[in-house]
């Protein structure tokens, strides 16, 4: 494989009827370790593969992945090899441009295409089933459940960014999620966005703060909040309208991004939701191409079944790790990391076995 530029990708939310509140102490001073194996190295079996952007677990067997340069949609076994290849590259039916998002769910392969906006259903062995081309808006993240879609859009302005459209009837039956001021600058970063479907409730949270929202499949107007209030996570306030703060001061803008804490994500894990944050400060001088993120880790929440937090931790982080590559299949989370290799370059699948409890 030729070696491309891995663009360094950051992650980051915010989310605003009934709430609870749980108040959590600093723990910066009892900091795991990374204590991570590797599950396998991917190979290039059937295809050499590009940057990867987006993976999602199939099941505890296989995975599926997001390339570009190529647009390639890869499955592989847990042992790394490559098992199908999509390479539907077009502007035509089922085709794509750059399969920026993926994800599996009841048995086929969910594809979203932003040059298009477009969801693309393929089935696991291949074949394409179906296409939806009526939505407007760029979207971070998106969840299929049902036969229903909840998008997490990139948000510009001070506007909703959950939608569900129900596939369907192609029409859109809930929008909610309040976009701060904070949501929005964080929201520069690519693959922002915490959204999860789990024992039969849409959950989504903002970037810019630890308020988890939940929505009942079967009834979208009964809304329920949990309010985690931690040391750890701080986000400065910004002043005036995000807006003109991006665009008239844009190099503050993505310090902010770096030295703000942030929600990367949410996994299903052994009975368990598992939220992940980064706390710390990213120290940066873009001037002079210093970037120091010794002092910036990973801060996990385990959440119960009642909705309740249980546990929480913090971990070192993986110096200019992808959060957009994370992934679970029910019991272990998983990465995708790069490493260089001379001229070139290879992908690792790493597991984090975690005590939740």
């Amino acid at each position: 494989m030729k070696k491309t530029f891995l663009s360094l990708v950051i992650v980051f939310f915010y989310s605003c009827s009934n709430t609870d509140k749980t108040f959590v102490d600093s723990n910066f001073n009892s900091v795991q370790k990374n204590n991570h194996t590797v599950e396998t190295k991917l190979k290039e079996n059937l295809v050499q593969h590009g940057e990867i952007i987006s993976i999602d677990f199939i099941d505890n067997d296989n995975f599926v992945v997001g390339t570009k340069n190529p647009s390639n949609v890869i499955v592989y076994n847990i042992s790394g090899d490559q098992e199908l290849v999509i390479s539907n590259v077009g502007y035509g039916p089922f085709e794509f441009q750059q399969p920026s998002i993926i994800k599996s769910y009841n048995g086929n392969i969910y594809i979203w295409c932003p040059e298009q906006l477009k969801l693309i259903i393929y089935s696991l062995d291949g074949m394409p089933i179906k296409e939806y081309s009526s939505f407007t808006s760029a979207i971070r993240n998106f969840v299929p459940f049902g036969n229903k879609i909840a998008f997490y859009k990139a948000s510009g302005s001070a506007e909703n960014f959950i939608e569900i459209y129900d596939l369907d009837s192609e029409e859109k039956i809930y929008q909610g999620g309040e976009a701060s001021n904070e949501h929005i600058v964080l929201s520069l970063s690519a693959c922002m966005g915490a959204i999860s479907y789990w024992d039969d409730k849409i959950l989504f949270m903002n970037a810019d703060n630890l308020k988890l929202t939940w929505l009942s499949e079967t009834d979208l107007s009964k809304e329920r909040k949990l309010e985690i209030q931690d040391d750890d996570f701080k986000v400065e306030k910004v002043e005036g309208q995000a807006t003109s703060f991006i665009n008239e001061h844009r190099m503050k803008a993505m310090k902010y991004i770096f030295e703000n804490s942030i929600v990367t994500g949410m996994y299903n894990i052994n009975n368990s939701l598992l939220v992940k944050a980064e706390v710390g400060r990213f120290e940066t001088d873009f001037d002079n191409n210093h970037f120091d993120d010794s002092k910036r880790y990973n801060k996990y929440f385990v959440i119960n079944h009642d909705l309740e937090l249980i546990n929480n931790f913090i971990m070192e982080r993986m110096s200019f790790e992808n959060p957009c590559l994370y992934s679970s299949n029910d019991e272990f989370l998983y990465s995708l990391v790069s490493i260089g290799e001379g001229n070139d370059y290879f992908y690792q699948l790493l597991k984090y076995d975690f005590e939740l409890k």
